[in-house]
């Protein structure tokens, strides 16, 4: 198993130079090593498994096996052992957006003050329009839309996802926001 800049990697072939499997002695040298090597691979392959991001995205908390490093608040004098937080996930869904309103939805995030957000990333979509935005997003001079002149930000509180349509009409856009946190 390696772990470098291109990620968790293991080995696609095992390597197992151990003779003829059928004649072996199970009392041999041989045979504990066989038994060995099939024990740490499957042991390698199970922490890849299980650090591997789990790309899941649900409307209900999941867990990413996305792992951060240990709080920066701990020290050597700190009554907890400094570990790896592993990251939540939680998606919300707007049917459509208002315009030239908030748009709200509970997140049932119980957020406080040991929680931290990671991302908060969200695509609206125009079905009628077949246009697709980025969230927050703001019309720019020379876009197809710069003479639309709007924006729609895009904020979460303790409670809701809130996104912000600026008196532009997209009853037609639908959004879904992606949340992910810590928690301490």
């Amino acid at each position: 198993m390696a772990i470098n800049k291109l990620g968790l990697q293991l080995p696609t072939t095992i390597m197992l130079d151990v003779g003829d499997l059928r004649n072996m002695d199970a009392s041999s040298v041989d045979f504990k090593e066989l038994i060995i090597r099939l024990t740490q691979f499957i042991s390698n392959m199970a922490t890849v498994v299980n650090l591997k991001e789990t790309a899941i995205y649900d409307t209900n908390e999941f867990k990413t096996n996305k792992m951060y490093f240990p709080d920066a608040g701990l020290t050597s004098q700190s009554s907890k052992t400094p570990i790896r937080r592993e990251s939540a996930r939680t998606v919300v869904v707007f049917p459509s957006l208002a315009s030239a309103t908030l748009n709200q939805m509970p997140h049932n995030i119980p957020f406080n003050s040991a929680y931290t957000a990671t991302v908060v990333s969200a695509a609206a979509t125009d079905t009628t329009n077949l246009r697709y935005y980025p969230l927050p997003w703001a019309a720019v001079t020379g876009g197809s839309d710069a003479s639309l002149n709007y924006n729609i930000s895009l904020w979460v509180d303790g409670t809701n996802v809130n996104i912000h349509n600026n008196t532009h009409a997209r009853a037609t856009c639908s959004a879904i926001v992606v949340i992910e946190y810590l928690k301490f």
